[in-house]
């Protein structure tokens, strides 16, 4: 008997139009045009219609490529387990629509020790052992794991320090007036979100500098050392 016969094929079309919802939800919540959204991702237009839709030419489900995942993923500017419909539970055979509108991703993986164990017979014959504390309803954040990448944040909270002090440095060094304006709205913000760490004093609310300072920063740098040079 094969797997399909047995019931436990999985329904690539009910993950499909999950994953379109949560594709639809996101390019609206930055605001994107499908045209927008297909040059920032470097796919065409048609593809990010096909997928919104869950279908494709031949009118079978959605199904990208990990390439196009990654590259839709950067193109929002979000994590790619966002994109991923069920990506914090154990797959079953059909995804429920409504885990397309929750976005919350929450991760830490191996939780329990049945994580990394062996497949015991049962699982080689293709009878799927479901961890319980991976359905949904169950958390997924292990504190003593989170805990153990605090001395690591710490050392991403001293090398933000570290560069905006150093940026300061050759801000003072320029002419009046040839500040960059995106150097000093950046150093503006970095600036807050050190102070805010400080006063916090407590690791659980370190800031981590949003991909848009860290690139306006690194922009505005290259553009300013020349001068300082001067």
């Amino acid at each position: 008997m094969s797997v399909s016969d047995k019931g436990l094929d999985l329904h690539l079309d009910s993950y499909g139009l999950a994953f379109s919802a949560r594709l639809r939800l996101l390019r609206s919540m930055r605001n994107l045009t499908q045209e927008e959204l297909a040059h920032l991702a470097g796919v065409h237009r048609n593809q990010i219609v096909n997928l919104e839709r869950n279908e494709t030419r031949p009118g079978k489900p959605a199904n990208p490529t990990f390439y196009t995942i990654y590259s839709l993923a950067r193109a929002l500017n979000v994590p790619v387990a966002v994109l991923l419909p069920g990506a914090t539970t154990a797959v079953t055979t059909t995804c429920d629509y409504h885990v397309a509108a929750d976005l919350h991703i929450d991760v830490v993986w191996p939780v329990a020790e049945e994580d990394t164990a062996p497949f015991g017979p049962a699982e080689v014959r293709g009878e799927r052992r479901i961890d319980e504390h991976l359905l949904p309803g169950h958390s997924m954040v292990d504190r003593t794991a989170r805990a153990a990448h605090l001395p690591q944040a710490e050392e991403v909270v001293e090398l933000l320090r570290r560069t905006r002090d150093a940026l300061h440095e050759q801000v003072a060094a320029l002419p009046e007036g040839q500040v960059p304006e995106d150097l000093r709205a950046a150093l503006d913000d970095l600036d807050a979100q050190l102070d805010a760490h400080d006063t916090a004093q407590a690791p659980a609310d370190e800031p981590e500098a949003s991909p848009e300072v860290v690139d306006a920063v690194d922009a505005a740098a290259e553009e300013a050392t020349p001068a300082a040079a001067q």
